[in-house]
């Protein structure tokens, strides 16, 4: 059962036309997407770091964390040419921060709203932030929309307190 299962995928994955799915014709990352891939993994690994701390001290509600893809931005969230991000889920908001341009990552949110009837839908997303970052060296900094500059851990604690928020 198991095996047949495997060779399954396995077929489906040879019968896609060669080239078509594959990142091998894809450009050479640039700098620009050097520095975007190595500020957003340093944030969602301060963002792993705090979820695992809320997970493990919080009596009920827990967080989840997921890397977005491209294609998912583009596929699911209509945000084309994005080079990925991440979000962030509690059971009544979500915040994703992805790449808007070559030096800025955009951080929306939406939370679920209880309708007359009790259903619950997602609210239009807004914009809680942009994140302004420069490397230099192996450090990154950080600045808000006004150019302040930006501590990663309050601005992981602010997104959690939002996210995990009732």
């Amino acid at each position: 059962m198991a095996e047949e299962f495997d060779d399954d995928i396995r077929e489906i994955a040879r019968g896609l036309k060669e080239g078509k799915a594959s990142a091998a014709g894809a450009p050479a990352p640039t700098d620009a997407d050097k520095g975007f891939l190595a500020a957003i993994e340093d944030l969602y690994v301060h963002f792993r770091r705090g979820i695992t701390i809320f997970n493990e001290a919080s009596p009920g509600m827990r967080l989840s964390l997921q890397r977005l893809t491209p294609d998912f931005l583009d596929l699911f969230l209509s945000i084309p040419g994005r080079r990925g991000g991440f979000s962030v889920f509690s059971p009544s908001r979500i915040v994703i921060l992805f790449d808007e341009d070559p030096s800025v990552l955009t951080v929306i949110g939406k939370k679920r709203m209880t309708g007359k009837d009790g259903e619950g839908k997602l609210s239009p997303a807004m914009q809680l932030i942009k994140i302004n970052f420069r490397q230099e060296g192996n450090t990154i900094t950080y600045r808000d929309n006004a150019g302040g500059p930006l501590e990663l851990h309050s601005l992981v604690t602010l997104i959690i307190k939002w996210v995990s928020a009732a």
